[in-house]
């Protein structure tokens, strides 16, 4: 069937096919270890885990406390004290830099849960007047503890300040954060699980083969069928921005097209969630268990098995527009890097919900993910509201992010010029 014969929908697969057979002829070896970190955060690596353990080994016993409060040498601030909560442990000093920023920050934060989370202060080897003048200054209103002689400190094993810990209801530590925490720490509400329980098997990880070189993203597939099936939880890459609160988080269908040089027909499962029990689910899994060990297109069991899955099922319908999840096309995935395009992004993400960051076209690009995008940019404006400039090794230059996705740009300039 040619694309001029085929309907529109199938043409657009067609189309789509060809031109992410292009891609994958120019990049021989296909890696997603950004793919493979989503696996990661949904449960504790198939690859690092190994076959035995305990959830207990990987998340310790979070050693018991007792303090002065400060301020009040009459009152004590315990772990025990908060038996059978989670809650989080900050580590902090008035003569601690980094503390500037994060306590204001934690201050703020703190008041903003109207206390539906437990936030404890433990001052380390301060002197006491300027703590309590320091905690004043910055707003804080939480339970602190004095730590003068650092025996916390040294029984959590913090060398450096601030560090901070995520403490499950059972008191074990579930995240650790050193050096000072991000609104992206507070609010990420990461849970490890272990993902053994969703796929035993862990060669398959392997197994899954993409243009005849084992590919991470094409397991993830998968593994996001087989988890939604398990846990009716929602699939969300992490090479997409949450610009906002989904307005769509408790429906039972969530799903959105793609907007790229081809079509807007594509539905991409970066974002995906379905009933465990609906039939489309069945079929993907179906599907997606049955090509381990078998050759594939790169995306085959993604956008390319998802789309006529969904329209064979009557779901198609179902699917959010492009500018909800996706209003970045793939072709266009340079332009949030770049000063030039700041206001141009802004304004095309206005009212979307993510921003997907397309990180492979990032990878085949050349891009090192350790340098944040060039001051200006969209990307370093966002990555600055919330507080994760810090987590990169330096900031990229300019010039550098032109020449390394100047054929990507060339590529869509030459597009726009032909339309």
């Amino acid at each position: 069937m040619s694309v001029d014969s085929a309907p529109p929908h199938e043409a657009a697969l067609v189309k789509a096919g060809r031109r992410a057979g292009r891609l994958a002829g120019r990049h021989k070896v296909i890696t997603a270890v950004v793919v493979a970190f989503v696996v990661a955060a949904i449960a504790v690596s198939l690859v690092t885990s190994g076959s035995g353990g305990s959830p207990a080994a990987s998340q310790p016993a979070a050693p018991g406390f007792t303090l002065t409060a400060l301020g009040d040498s009459g009152q004590h601030i315990s772990l025990s004290q908060y038996r059978g909560k989670p809650l989080i442990v900050n580590f902090w000093a008035s003569w601690c830099d980094p503390c500037q920023q994060e306590t204001p920050l934690l201050a703020s934060w703190y008041k903003q849960q109207h206390g539906h989370v437990i936030l404890v202060g433990l001052d380390e080897n301060d002197n006491t007047a300027n703590a309590l003048k320091f905690a004043h200054a910055k707003g804080v209103s939480y339970p602190v503890g004095v730590d003068p002689a650092l025996a916390a400190a040294n029984a959590y094993g913090v060398v450096a300040l601030p560090q901070t810990f995520f403490l499950n209801a059972q008191h074990r530590i579930v995240d650790r954060v050193y050096g000072a925490v991000t609104e992206a720490d507070l609010a990420k509400g990461v849970r490890l699980m272990d993902a053994r329980k969703i796929c035993p098997d862990e060669t398959l990880v392997w197994r899954y083969l993409a243009d005849g070189k084992p590919s991470i993203a094409t397991f993830a597939d998968m593994f996001r069928y087989l988890m939604i099936r398990e846990t009716a939880l929602c699939w969300v890459d992490t090479d997409l921005v949450c610009l906002k609160r989904p307005g769509f988080a408790k429906e039972a269908y969530i799903y959105g097209r793609q907007a790229d040089a081809v079509s807007t027909l594509l539905v991409n499962n970066a974002v995906l969630k379905l009933p465990p029990s609906d039939p489309a689910l069945a079929e993907l899994v179906a599907t997606a268990e049955a090509a381990a060990d078998a050759d594939g297109r790169w995306g085959a069991l993604g956008p390319f098995l998802l789309t006529p899955v969904l329209e064979k099922h009557g779901l198609y319908g179902r699917a959010l527009d492009p500018q909800v999840c996706y209003p970045v096309e793939p072709e266009q995935f340079w332009k949030p890097f770049l000063p030039a395009f700041r206001d141009e992004v802004a304004e095309t993400v206005e009212g979307a919900t993510f921003l997907h960051l397309w990180s492979e076209a990032i990878r085949w690009s050349g891009y090192d993910f350790s340098t944040c995008p060039p001051a200006g940019s969209y990307l370093y404006e966002r990555f600055a509201k919330v507080g994760a400039l810090p987590r990169f090794a330096c900031v990229s230059d300019e010039d550098e992010v032109r020449r390394l996705m100047g054929k990507a740009i060339a590529d869509c300039e030459r597009r726009a010029a032909e339309t």
